[in-house]
């Protein structure tokens, strides 16, 4: 078992999260096929209220303000910058060790976005991200 590195309780429910977020783009910016992925950012960056500076530290708490309560570093091969797991509805973001701090950042928005992919195409069955 992945440990919860916030230790945040899954039994409280996040008043944001990726799926509500995922509606919203839809609302705001019509189909998932038609979003422009810097479209998508803005409102995402907006949605979460995220503020400069985005350090590694920070995106772990957005990643919990976003729904995903575990979040683990740990080391994988490599060439595996992270990945994300789903256990029913409980997410989790696994980053590598191994790499330096910037590629750590890089790799937490990756699977954040591979998340809200997996959300629309959820919402929107013809999407196919």
């Amino acid at each position: 078992m992945i440990p919860d590195l916030f230790g945040y309780s899954p039994d409280v429910q996040p008043k944001i999260d990726l799926e509500r977020f995922c509606h919203d783009a839809i609302g705001r910016l019509g189909s998932p096929e038609r979003i422009a992925p810097e479209a998508l950012a803005q409102n995402f960056i907006e949605y979460f209220n995220i503020r400069h500076p985005v350090t590694f530290s920070y995106q772990k708490q957005i990643a919990k303000k976003a729904g995903i309560h575990k979040f683990s570093v740990i080391e994988m091969p490599e060439r595996i910058g992270g990945t994300n797991l789903r256990d029913g509805d409980e997410y989790q973001i696994l980053v590598n060790a191994l790499h330096a701090e910037v590629r750590k950042e890089h790799t937490v928005f990756h699977e954040i976005y591979e998340l809200i992919v997996e959300y629309f195409a959820q919402i929107t069955p013809s999407f196919n991200g």
